[in-house]
């Protein structure tokens, strides 16, 4: 459990056990941490709330950076950065945004015992810049919570997602601050977080060429695929069973699962891609989507979703 500045926490007197017991709410799930007491024993436990959910319509316009616009409409770190999730895949926010281009979304508020815990998922998100409306929907099935432009399958994009999950918590940049080495340095991949032990998949058929450890980017995994690119899976927790130099993987086959080792500070997947000695901003060559929801486009569940957002607009 990683807990921030500001986070809530909820104390309640359980009446039915007799105990008293404190909340802690666990980030990509729907689970909290209960530590609890009575007047014999005390004890953790890991259980899932049954949110009340109220959707919440927010809207406004960019003055300066996008985060900072919505953290000034909905003070509130994990919807704007939840935002920018949505158009991350194809969009330079920091640089192709300019002053009164505007956002609208619909985000979930989550209750619990009556009182506001946190924000959840945005469901729909729109953005106006240039002249142009761009709109995003949060496609959800099983684990898999991802946003897709429904005017596009990202068929010219050779890679899928390597994760079910997909909050972008540091993207591809040539110069960022390190949070381990405290100081400037080129970030040459995308980080996705998510919980320990999730499981990361190959991002497209290819070989395994390297199983190992690095001291900076702990356990790690890389895949040599057609034409010559290659992709790396860093800080693992640890491998897939059988995952040996040689072996040949299918697209979407795990090959490991999310932790942090090496230089890490939170649970997350370090992915990059690599063709000779240039790498790629995976954001622009893989879609947004992992191998399994490749054909989420033809289901029943999102032409239904498909239809109700059509409707309402």
């Amino acid at each position: 459990m990683h807990l921030n500045p500001h986070e809530k926490y909820l104390v309640i007197t359980n009446n039915a056990l007799k105990r008293t017991e404190a909340h802690f709410y666990l980030d990509y799930t729907n689970d909290a941490l209960i530590f609890w007491h009575d007047n014999k024993n005390s004890g953790i436990t890991r259980e899932p709330v049954d949110y009340k959910i109220i959707k919440k319509s927010v809207e406004g316009k960019v003055h300066g950076s996008l985060i900072e616009s919505i953290k000034k409409t909905i003070s509130d770190e994990w919807a704007a950065f939840r935002f920018s999730d949505a158009f991350s895949w194809d969009l330079n926010l920091g640089k192709q945004l300019i002053q009164n281009d505007s956002y609208k979304f619909v985000i979930e508020e989550k209750y619990d015992h009556g009182k506001f815990v946190k924000y959840g998922e945005i469901l729909d998100a729109e953005l106006k810049t240039r002249g142009t409306t761009l709109k995003r929907l949060l496609w959800e099935n099983n684990t898999a919570k991802v946003f897709v432009d429904p005017s596009t399958r990202f068929e010219d994009r050779p890679f899928y997602a390597p994760i079910d999950y997909l909050h972008v918590s540091s993207p591809f940049a040539r110069r960022r601050f390190h949070p381990v080495r405290h100081n400037y340095q080129p970030h040459l991949g995308v980080d996705f977080a998510f919980s320990a032990g999730s499981p990361v998949y190959a991002a497209k058929e290819g070989i395994i060429e390297e199983v190992d450890h690095h001291h900076a980017n702990g356990n790690f995994v890389m895949i040599r695929h057609e034409n010559d690119y290659l992709t790396t899976y860093n800080h693992l927790q640890g491998f897939a069973q059988g995952l040996v130099v040689g072996k040949k993987v299918a697209a979407g086959e795990i090959i490991g699962f999310v932790g942090c080792t090496g230089y890490c500070t939170s649970p997350h997947l370090d992915f990059r891609i690599r063709k000779g000695n240039y790498l790629y901003d995976p954001m622009y060559i893989t879609k947004p989507y992992p191998f399994k929801e490749r054909n989420y486009w033809e289901t029943t569940k999102f032409k239904q979703l498909l239809g109700v957002v059509t409707s309402q607009n």
